[in-house]
């Protein structure tokens, strides 16, 4: 247990083999999709702010 480090979103998304994309909700669809696409309505989904 003490080489147990804290990881931070874009280390552990390397460890799972993904790339700096967040996943967004869109409300309208109630669906997650990456930031980088759009929702059917053709709007923007709900992100977090990146750091």
């Amino acid at each position: 247990m003490k080489n147990l480090q804290k990881l931070n979103r874009n280390k552990l998304k390397g460890i799972k083999g993904g790339n700096t994309t967040d996943i967004g909700y869109c409300p309208d669809s109630q669906t997650y999709i990456p930031c980088d696409e759009l929702c059917p309505n053709r709007r923007n989904p709900l992100c977090a702010i990146q750091a």
